[in-house]
């Protein structure tokens, strides 16, 4: 199986959970208006995130790496994106237990499908 960090947004797109994206578009007026804003919104706030991930992964900071797995794994999976969900899932676990060493994901992998998430997303709007 590929590594995260080789994955492709094509193959991520491919990868998405369209249940989400579904529910954002009803919610809306059914165009991809508020999915679009929603999309934005992900992108600007998933940037520090991955950042305060690899931060904490640095520095051992349980504290951290819990806090900005925990908040990147909610909003990507709202948006379908459920391999980055699962990625933070793994290291919000790891991190309230307390111990981040072992065969985790590394902040490489989560901010290679960070953005191939981001990259599928944006492709999905302006394909509509």
């Amino acid at each position: 199986m590929d590594s995260v960090a080789e994955t492709t947004g094509a193959e991520v797109l491919a990868q998405l959970d369209p249940a989400p994206l579904d529910m954002i578009r009803a919610i809306g007026d059914g165009s991809d208006a508020l999915l679009a804003q929603v999309i934005d919104l992900f992108v600007e706030s998933g940037a520090p995130l991955v950042q305060q991930v690899r931060a904490g992964l640095r520095a051992n900071d349980t504290a951290l790496v819990r806090t900005a797995a925990h908040t990147l794994k909610s909003s990507s999976a709202n948006l379908g994106g459920t391999r980055l969900a699962e990625i933070c899932l793994k290291l919000e676990v790891a991190a309230r237990t307390g111990n981040l060493s072992g065969a985790l994901p590394t902040a490489d992998d989560v901010e290679a499908e960070y953005k191939a998430v981001c990259k599928a997303l944006s492709a999905l709007v302006r394909k509509s």
